[in-house]
């Protein structure tokens, strides 16, 4: 009876094609789905990650427009002004006098050809090239109105998903 056994052991001699097909059939199912699963994950990291972009650019433009306010918010140093860009478009500016530095003038405005808000300083006139301002940040529209001691500012993200308004009471009219 041993011999028998040790007789059916030594006539296998591996695996019959038809299994090695079988496994190679299933692991490449496998193989498929974990690559889907992937794609999918880094679908929805991309997603959320514009998203939280998009959050953050719209944050930045209202932060960084009350820091100036609150840092130059003296007597008649703050204004809202409807410049002609160098296309002839009227666009509105918020022009801020420099507190820390005597004849310097701050103005923010949006650039929308670029849609990007951009800034620029500088002792002379406003230039109506655009494109010659700092980058603030990426926007889909930054709107600005002055009614008496208040500032209105509504921004609007790139993709159109983030709408953020803020009013700002100046301290010194």
């Amino acid at each position: 009876m041993e011999s028998k056994k040790f007789n059916q052991l030594k006539d296998y001699q591996g695996y019959t094609l038809v299994e090695l097909i079988v496994v190679l059939a299933i692991m490449a199912i496998l193989g498929s789905m974990l690559v889907s699963l992937m794609n999918v994950g880094v679908r929805l990291y991309r997603t959320a990650d514009t998203a939280m972009n998009n959050q953050s650019n719209a944050r930045v433009a209202l932060a960084y427009v009350t820091v100036k306010i609150r840092q130059n918010d003296a007597s008649n140093a703050i204004s809202v002004s409807n410049e002609l860009d160098s296309l002839n478009d009227s666009i509105y500016v918020l022009k801020i006098k420099d507190a820390n530095v005597s004849g310097n003038t701050i103005w923010i405005y949006y650039d929308k050809y670029t849609q990007k808000l951009r800034e620029q300083k500088g002792s002379s006139s406003f230039d109506p090239v655009l494109k010659n301002g700092t980058e603030i940040t990426g926007l889909k529209s930054f709107k600005i109105e002055k009614s008496g001691i208040t500032l209105h500012f509504e921004v609007l993200s790139i993709d159109s998903t983030v709408y953020l308004s803020q009013d700002i009471t100046l301290r010194s009219p």
